[in-house]
Formats: structure tokens, C-alpha cells, sequence
């Protein structure tokens, strides 16, 4: 029998994803909207799909509401900023939101980062919550000469 030689054989490139990663990233944003329109309550955030879930699935996302504001009891329609009919980011939450609330998305950031498309918003900053309660600056908010910047006209 031969052995094996690696260097003559297939390389294997395995790419666990999630599985080993985790919780990678938390977003957070603001509800920037309430509404009610029929008998349906919205929250319009500044966050979008492509924050969270940049594959698109129809997973609704938990999220945790970080305020102690008297925000409305309803089930909400909770959707992003760009206004398309894919930016639902839970169909169905039931809760108080209030306009001004911030919401915590937990196991994000996988592929956000790379995935988010300069759409009507650049890109957040990213931002390492310290051990001892400070926080350093990992990645700047895009800006528009970011988006801009490979155009040569």
C-alpha cells in the first residue's frame, strides 16, 4: 500500500462558519419609526436586513429591546430602512417598542460584514466592548467617499 503525501494530493479547505464561530458580532440600532398602518404596528429601524441576516433567509430574529421606554404593546412588523419588501426583520414580535428604542441583535457579523451592500447607508462601525467596560474602535463607519472612492470619472 501507498501512503498518503500530502503534497501531491487534494488540498481540503473546510469552512465551518457558525458552527465553531458563535456569536461573532451583537448589532445594535434604533427604532427610528413606529407606525400603524390597518390594524398592523411597524417599527422602521436604522438597521436592515442586510445588518443581520445578509442571506435573506425568513428566519425571525430575536432581538432584545435595550431601553425602558413606554413603548406601545402590539405585535410588531419589525423591518429595516430600505424599504423593500425583503427587509423584514421579524414578522411577527410582540412587545413595547416606542420610537428612540435600541435593539440588541445577538450572532451576527459571519458574514455582515462582507455581505452588506452600500445601500441608502454605508456600513457601520465596528466597535470591541473591552473587559474592563472601555471600548476601542476596530472598524470606522464607511463614508461616502468610501463608497465612491474606486469610481475614476
Amino acid at each position: 500500500a501507498r501512503a498518503f503525501d500530502a503534497a501531491d494530493g487534494p488540498e481540503l479547505i473546510v469552512e465551518p462558519g457558525m458552527a465553531i464561530l458563535s456569536d461573532v458580532l451583537w448589532f445594535v440600532c434604533e427604532v427610528a419609526a413606529v407606525k400603524k398602518v390597518a390594524d398592523r404596528h411597524h417599527a422602521i429601524l436604522t438597521g436592515s436586513i442586510y445588518n443581520v441576516k445578509p442571506t435573506l433567509n425568513k428566519f425571525d430574529l430575536p432581538f432584545t429591546v435595550l431601553s425602558d421606554a413606554e413603548g406601545t404593546e402590539a405585535e410588531w412588523t419589525v423591518s429595516g430602512y430600505t424599504c423593500m419588501e425583503i427587509d423584514v426583520i421579524h414578522g411577527g414580535w410582540s412587545g413595547r417598542l416606542a420610537e428612540g428604542d435600541l435593539l440588541l441583535f445577538g450572532n451576527v457579523g459571519a458574514y455582515t460584514v462582507v455581505l452588506k451592500p452600500p445601500f441608502i447607508k454605508a456600513a457601520p462601525a465596528i466597535v470591541e466592548l473591552a473587559p474592563d467596560g472601555g471600548h476601542h474602535l476596530i472598524k470606522r463607519a464607511e463614508t461616502v467617499d468610501d463608497v465612491l472612492g474606486t469610481y475614476v470619472w
